[in-house]
Order: structure tokens, then C-alpha cells, then sequence
């Protein structure tokens, strides 16, 4: 019972060998240990690279809107609570990364620009 409790049930007694292991899964372990882990760090790297770590760490509240795009597109059910949690997330992204200050510096500066 305790190994229930601490381990849950998703630790078998009897694993599967890794020579029936089927193609197909092995093909889904190297696509994510080569898209998400070893592209995705080097691409995030790069990011910090150019827009700075400030910056780049507000698009990481978007790794779970991906998530539930890639379930959805899989065949996973989106729920209303989600869509809504996906505008909120989306909308302080926004609102940190200053595109707000960039739209009202814009018009500013076109009122500016305007003969009187």
C-alpha cells in the first residue's frame, strides 16, 4: 500500500524489454529528446541572446498554451476555463513585454508628427 500512496500506480512490476519496444515508441522518445530538449534549449539560448533573459522569460507563461494547442490538435477537449486562462496568460505577456507602451508611443508620436 505504501508503494501505491508514495509511487502511485504508474510504476510496473513487470517492464516492458526494450527489444519489444516498438518502433513507433522509440521514435516518439527521440523526437522529444531532439525537438524539446536539445532544439528547445538551443533555441531559448538564442532568444536570450537577442532580446535579453527579462524578456525571454515572459514567453515561457506560453509553453502551456502550446501545450494545449498540441493536445487539442491531437484530439484532446479544450474547455472554456482554458480559453480563458489562455487570453489571461496571453494578455499579461503583452502587458510585461511593454506592447502596450509601444502602441500608445506610436500614436504619440504620430499626434506629433500632425500638422495642427
Amino acid at each position: 500500500m505504501l508503494r501505491t500512496v508514495v509511487f502511485g500506480k504508474g510504476f510496473n512490476q513487470n517492464p516492458v524489454r526494450l527489444a519489444e519496444v516498438s518502433i513507433g515508441a522509440w521514435g516518439a522518445v527521440t523526437f522529444m529528446a531532439l525537438f524539446t530538449t536539445v532544439l528547445g534549449y538551443l533555441w531559448w539560448n538564442e532568444g536570450m541572446k537577442l532580446i535579453g533573459a527579462g524578456r525571454t522569460s515572459l514567453f515561457f507563461n506560453l509553453v502551456p498554451i502550446v501545450t494545449m494547442m498540441i493536445s487539442f490538435i491531437i484530439g484532446a477537449e479544450v474547455t472554456v476555463f482554458q480559453i480563458i486562462g489562455v487570453i489571461l496568460v496571453i494578455l499579461g505577456v503583452l502587458t510585461a513585454s511593454g506592447v502596450k507602451n509601444l502602441i500608445t508611443g506610436a500614436r504619440k508620436r504620430s499626434q506629433r508628427e500632425m500638422p495642427i
